[in-house]
């Protein structure tokens, strides 16, 4: 089968890491590699079985995507978009506090070592 190809005046190249959201809730990775105003082109592993819709979430960015695949190849995926949604932005954490909750665990978990003797 040959491989479709995205509209050539609308397609964007871009290396988008992301991952598919299935029925059984386990994200399974893959790369957006091309898309254009309706649709994108999906690099997935060849023995992912895709059903004819599914959720997409970009990596890194606030957005979902509901998809139907078009077309299907060895390692590739065309899927038309036909919902969107952002997700809601997650409060940031000041360094000041990812240091000090990572230092008071790292302080106890030793602490823990030194008293049982098991430092493995």
């Amino acid at each position: 089968m040959s491989e479709l190809q995205l509209p050539r005046d609308e397609k964007t190249e871009i290396s988008w890491i992301a991952v598919i959201r299935l029925a059984d809730g386990i994200d399974r990775p893959c790369t957006v590699t091309d898309v254009s105003s309706s649709a994108m082109k999906i690099r997935v592993q060849n023995e992912l079985d895709l059903p004819d819709i599914f959720v997409l979430k970009i990596v890194g960015r606030s957005l979902i995507f509901q998809v139907r695949k078009v077309w299907r190849g060895e390692h590739s995926v065309v899927a038309v978009v036909e919902k969107i949604a952002k997700l809601p932005s997650q409060p940031a954490v000041s360094t000041e506090t990812k240091s000090a909750v990572h230092d008071d665990d790292r302080r106890t978990r030793l602490d823990t070592r030194r008293r049982t003797g098991s430092f493995s």
